[in-house]
């Protein structure tokens, strides 16, 4: 399970960003832009323990 949420955020991470350097580009990147703040978002409120990390940083 925890490879599922392991890649659910790097997904919704990479669609995020994805999303908002391709508005860069766009003539209306409006869309997009709601888009990649919705993906980047839901990333962010993602539980803290499922985020991946390379370290922990509890004692």
């Amino acid at each position: 399970m925890r490879s599922v949420t392991t890649l659910t955020s790097v997904v919704l991470l990479f669609l995020g960003l994805g999303c908002v350097a391709q508005a860069l580009g766009s003539a209306h990147p409006q869309s997009l832009i709601l888009a990649g703040l919705v993906c980047l978002v839901a990333f962010a409120l993602q539980e803290p323990d499922n985020l991946p990390t390379g370290v922990s940083l509890r004692a």
